[in-house]
């Protein structure tokens, strides 16, 4: 069983070092479109577009860091789970149904998105997530990956 609290403002300083080697994890396997910084300092200036949350697992130990960002569409609203770093154990599919249990408290919510590499859609496949989209993306300019 895992719990998911949301950390904010002061903690997000304070736990700075563990909350980015955490995010920076999970920013390894993407293109460069964000960094630890940018994140948390989103989360601190808009809190109600980025979130940081801690996965707390046996005797409430953190044992991973997701961040979130609001999105608005115009005919719905989404969750989209920008990156997920921490210990990996295999149990991302429950840290999504306990995710889901707490974002359908709120009624502004219509869906939850993730987008990751493809060995994660095998274990949310099992558990109600359905792929909607493939992303692609080819470099036009320079060697960097943003």
């Amino acid at each position: 069983m895992y719990t998911i609290k949301r950390i904010e403002d002061e903690e997000l300083l304070s736990r700075f070092d563990e909350i980015k080697g955490n995010i920076n994890k999970a920013l390894t396997y993407s293109d460069g479109e964000w960094t630890a910084y940018q994140i948390v300092q989103q989360a601190i200036a808009n809190p109600g577009l980025f979130q940081v949350w801690d996965i707390l697992g046996k005797h409430c130990k953190s044992v991973a860091i997701a961040t979130t960002r609001f999105l608005e569409y115009n005919n719905f609203n989404s969750i989209h789970i920008i990156t997920l770093g921490g210990i990996a154990n295999g149990d991302f599919p429950l840290w999504a149904n306990e995710f889901e249990k707490m974002i359908k408290k709120f009624p502004q919510v219509d869906y939850l998105e993730f987008t990751g590499r493809r060995g994660l859609v095998k274990g949310l496949t099992k558990v109600g997530w359905n792929e909607k989209y493939t992303t692609m993306r080819k470099q036009l300019k320079g060697d960097n990956n943003v």
